[in-house]
């Protein structure tokens, strides 16, 4: 979820409730994989970039080189315009503020 004008009180809570659904999903696909003793953990990390276009030139370089790959340079112009546009209500004097979330997992495979 990204941050606009939601409240501390509403983000807290879909952020719980988002924990619960992939808790639950991901320990039931670790177990029908034949996995057992799974722990799962949520975390929520918060990035800030000092621009859009830093932002841009991390997606590029972490997506080896997929980020808009394969279309024009007009459409891809046109792209980067729209999310900078979509970004501005994540503009903070820090910086650009992104959240996201994580679930870390981790189970035994009996022999």
């Amino acid at each position: 979820m990204i941050c606009g004008s939601a409240s501390p009180r509403d983000l807290e809570a879909s952020t719980t409730q988002l924990w619960l659904n992939v808790s639950g999903s991901v320990n039931a696909l670790i177990g029908a994989a034949g996995f057992v003793d799974c722990e799962s953990e949520f975390r929520s990390f918060v990035d800030l970039f000092p621009d859009a276009k830093t932002l841009i030139a991390l997606a590029e370089s972490s997506t080896f080189g997929n980020f808009l790959h394969g279309i024009e340079d007009a459409e891809r112009d046109r792209v980067i315009g729209i999310l900078k546009r979509m970004l501005r209500s994540n503009w903070t004097p820090q910086g650009i503020r992104l959240q996201r979330h994580l679930t870390f997992a981790i189970a035994r495979k009996p022999y």
